[in-house]
């Protein structure tokens, strides 16, 4: 799991007991913040990598470009270090500030992953309340997971994992 700090405070160990899953979501982190940590994660060349990330790039004002350069950055340097590895990237949550800037920022990820060959999992759908916000029960701020919120994005990769 590579991210910010919505992935740092995901219930991994808990969740998937049965599997090992190393969490590298660092809170506050930019899509350029994970590039270098991307790089150590190929190292290890793992057998898959599921990405979040994008939510603190909108924080910060950043187009869906910024985002998209970073996790191309991102994407090749899987490519070129780990190439067996299977890279999912995951939509942007849902948000009440900024709601706009990430379906942009979505649509551009789709794209990148379409033009790439990778996989999307789509959480903004999983979550979107209808009117593209986190449900309450999911969020207590808005923008990272409650335990309730945590148990769907769990249920949403079990469903991916049993896929792979």
């Amino acid at each position: 799991m590579l991210g910010d700090s919505i992935t740092e405070q995901g219930p991994w160990e808990s969740s998937f007991p049965d599997h090992s899953i190393s969490n590298r979501g660092y809170a506050g982190f930019t899509t350029a913040q994970l590039v270098d940590v991307a790089s150590e994660v190929a190292a290890q060349r793992p057998r898959a990598v599921y990405v979040l990330t994008g939510t603190n790039d909108i924080r910060d004002g950043r187009p869906p470009s910024w985002t998209v350069r970073h996790l191309t950055t991102i994407l090749d340097e899987f490519a070129s270090t780990a190439p067996d590895t299977t890279i999912i990237i995951q939509t942007i949550l849902p948000r009440a500030v900024g709601g706009d800037e990430v379906r942009a920022t979505n649509v551009g990820i789709s794209r990148l992953a379409a033009s790439r060959g990778v996989d999307v999992l789509d959480l903004h759908t999983g979550f979107d309340d209808g009117n593209g916000t986190l449900r309450p029960s999911d969020t207590d701020d808005g923008i990272h997971l409650t335990a309730v919120g945590n148990a769907v994005w769990a249920d949403l990769l079990r469903d991916d994992f049993e896929r792979r």
